[in-house]
């Protein structure tokens, strides 16, 4: 499952009405974005706060699906926000 996907399709954010205000509230507040994207123990952090998500998330696989979502989220949520 593609996280990155899944809120653009679940938010509507390709919409024409709600892209620009997606992109204005993602510039406002990059700065707090950028810093939780960019932290991955952070993520885990937040996430592994649940026993449930902490016994997936603490295995390898469960590691680099992390990684790899959080690397694609931001690079989704940077073209959204910086983007053409």
């Amino acid at each position: 499952m593609d996280l990155a996907e899944l809120l653009l399709n679940h938010c509507h954010l390709g919409n024409s009405v709600i892209r620009p205000l997606a992109r204005l509230v993602l510039q406002m507040y990059w700065g707090e974005v950028e810093g939780l994207l960019t932290d991955v123990s952070r993520v885990y952090g937040l996430l592994a706060s649940n026993p449930e998500s902490r016994r997936i998330l603490d295995t390898p696989r469960g590691r680099s699906y992390l990684n790899r979502q959080v690397k694609r989220l931001y690079e989704v949520l940077y073209e959204l926000a910086w983007g053409s």
